[in-house]
């Protein structure tokens, strides 16, 4: 939203696996959130049936789902200043070298993409890229390691946003 907010006319993509992860989770419950909470008065005009939130500048963030091949093309064929992958653990090393590939919109913003998950084993690709900074297919050290930095947060690092016993119960 930061980024949207920014550069006029930009354009943005938070993506999940699936639609109904997406809805729930993004859509209809953290966006909304994070708008009330840090964005007060940045109201969007928000297409539900597209998933686009458009911004008073002009700028977009699509909010797209890649379990689907016509879907996630028709999605991935746009280009971006940012990619937020939200669940990495769920979505294929194919879907994130594809994505990464629309990282390709030229304006006055860096293109970056972000990438969450709760932590994978360490046989999962995103493991490989991002903690041992090797290429997950072929093993070779990644050509460009300082572009891939991670960052482990706890519950106990959120803890203000939190109910008081949900530690409690994590233990």
């Amino acid at each position: 939203i930061m980024r949207a907010l920014k550069e006029p006319k930009s354009r943005h993509a938070i993506f999940r696996q699936s639609r109904k992860d997406l809805k729930e989770s993004i859509w209809l419950d953290t966006f909304p959130k994070v708008l009330e909470t840090c964005f007060k008065g940045y109201k969007p005009e928000l297409n539900n049936s597209d998933l686009i939130a458009k911004f008073y500048n002009g700028s977009k963030i699509w909010f797209g789902f890649l379990d689907e091949v016509k879907y996630s093309d028709n999605v991935l064929g746009k280009e971006y200043n940012t990619i937020y992958l939200n669940e990495v653990s769920e979505i294929s090393y194919k879907s994130f070298e594809k994505a990464q590939t629309r990282l390709s919109l030229k304006n006055g913003l860096k293109n970056r993409m972000y990438c969450d998950c709760n932590p994978p084993g360490k046989w999962h690709w995103a493991y490989k890229v991002f903690i041992e900074k090797v290429n997950p297919k072929t093993k070779e050290k990644l050509s460009n390691p300082d572009k891939f930095g991670s960052m482990l947060l706890n519950p106990k690092d959120n803890i203000a946003n939190l109910p008081e016993d949900y530690l409690e119960t994590l233990s």
